[in-house]
């Protein structure tokens, strides 16, 4: 039959066939007539059928064969449909790498300059000197971060602790300055905090 061999190429390439219903199949079976299980030739049916018969048969299988074309083009346009779209998501994807080489550069220039930062204070602005009492502070206050490197640099088991017992002193005085708004006062905080950090890191 028709319908079987195109069942069967359907199968083959993966497309599904709905099954028929128990009463459909009685029906298609009834009404269809017994075939001899050995295909005819091509003598015995031009023989045993007329030529209206002959011609339906043949109209049959074109209409089959178109069928199973039509199947088997959306099939692979599907696909080159499917393969489209990854081709353009691994495009997006790296052009989207691409743009973060600038960033991932200008990070890279962002950290190292902050790791040399520590040996090279940015100058503390002086407040006035009446909302300034703690004037005769700011030389230590300044020169912190190099005595935090000096601390740290001796790399000795109790370097890190010296390091954060000299930046406990002067806390209440540089915590002041951050409160009063003087500039450069948090910047300076944050280095000898990072400082301490980054030796702990390497230790731990």
């Amino acid at each position: 039959m028709a319908t079987s061999k195109a069942d069967s190429l359907k199968e083959y390439y993966g497309m599904s066939t709905v099954p028929k219903a128990p009463e459909a199949l009685e029906a298609s079976k009834e009404q269809e007539p017994e075939t001899p299980t050995s295909q005819p030739t091509l003598d015995e049916l031009t023989t045993t059928r007329r030529l209206g018969e002959l011609l339906q048969l043949s109209s049959e299988r074109l209409d089959a064969v178109r069928d199973l074309y039509a199947d088997r083009q959306s099939l692979v346009y599907n696909h080159h449909q499917e393969l489209v779209g990854a081709s353009e998501t691994v495009g997006e994807m790296r052009r989207g790498i691409e743009a973060l080489v600038p960033s991932r550069t200008s990070l890279a220039q962002q950290l190292e300059q902050m790791r040399r930062q520590p040996t090279e204070p940015a100058p503390v602005a002086p407040a006035p000197e009446a909302a300034m009492p703690w004037k005769e502070s700011i030389e230590p206050i300044v020169q912190l971060p190099l005595t935090l490197r000096r601390i740290l640099d001796q790399r000795t088991p109790t370097c890190v602790a010296d390091a954060e017992a000299a930046l406990q002193a002067h806390t209440h005085v540089l915590q002041a300055w951050v409160e009063a708004r003087v500039a450069g006062a948090d910047e300076l905080q944050r280095v000898c905090h990072d400082m301490i950090a980054e030796v702990q890191r390497t230790h731990s």
